[in-house]
């Protein structure tokens, strides 16, 4: 999960609108496992969704939930799960929502190309984020 009331999307000829639901939370999902990802290139795609579920902040009913699903992703948590435990370890089938299996068919797609040399190791991201009027739903470490 992300923030995903009322959350301000752009529209075409230069207009803008509140939204909600799953549209609204994707973007911001995909966002943190990009950004995850470009730390942990070696890692496939299965198993960057797996360390989102496992490092959610649970929210609602305890476990997955049809309002929350996993609950509220955290770059923070998802970059120190797999700081942890790297990349050496299998996920299952991506069914979606809940229904999460454990046995893993299908090859992964490819990793994301890793960042060009920068000057001490160092990465720059720009992130321009506008919160919305539910400031719960939104956390900063």
């Amino acid at each position: 999960a992300a923030p995903g009331v009322l959350v301000d999307s752009t529209l075409p000829d230069n207009a803008y609108a509140k939204w909600s639901g799953t549209s609204m939370a994707t973007p911001h999902v995909a966002g943190v496992a990009a950004l995850v990802w470009s730390h942990f290139p070696d890692c496939s795609n299965k198993q960057i969704r797996e360390a989102l579920i496992k490092s959610a902040r649970d929210l609602g009913i305890q476990g997955c939930d049809n309002n929350y699903g996993f609950g509220l992703v955290d770059a923070q948590e998802t970059y120190q799960y797999l700081s942890t435990y790297g990349c050496n370890f299998t996920v299952g089938e991506t069914l979606g929502g809940c229904n999460q299996c454990a046995d893993c068919s299908f090859a992964p797609t490819s990793s994301p190309v890793a960042f060009p040399s920068c000057p001490d190791n160092e990465r720059y991201f720009k992130v321009s984020i506008t919160t919305d009027n539910y400031g719960s739903e939104t956390s900063w470490r």
